[in-house]
């Protein structure tokens, strides 16, 4: 298998562990509160997927898969797509996969200050 497919395969897995977390995580926080918004519902967590991770996900699968995509176009109609292109492309993906891994871990971190779970620096 190449080794940009591993790579995506190794982001997707990563995103998706960190997806769990903030999703168990957030429902230990609807289960703890007594704040009626914040009480647990399947509704809720359905929404959150929606709004909160797959917008995420989506578009950096997509964006992951296009030098890949452009590696083997290249190779179908033997034309030689320039390596700065496709590092600017991969450079891109890696700064976006990044911003993403920052966005769930301080959400997790967020639930964990609900909870009132210390967590040392």
């Amino acid at each position: 298998m190449p080794t940009q497919i591993m790579y995506l395969i190794w982001g997707l897995v990563i995103l998706l562990a960190l997806v769990l977390i903030d999703i168990v995580s957030r429902i230990s926080v609807a289960l703890y509160t007594q704040d009626p918004e914040k009480k647990f519902s399947w509704a809720k967590i359905l929404d959150f997927l929606k709004r909160n991770i797959a917008p995420y996900v989506l578009v950096w699968s997509v964006l992951a898969l296009i030098p890949v995509g452009l590696q083997y176009l290249s190779e179908a109609l033997n034309y030689e797509i320039s390596l700065s292109g496709i590092i600017a492309t991969d450079a891109l993906v890696g700064v976006i996969w990044l911003l993403i891994v920052a966005k769930f871990v301080q959400s997790i971190f967020g639930n964990f200050k609900e909870l009132s779970i210390e967590v040392k620096k």
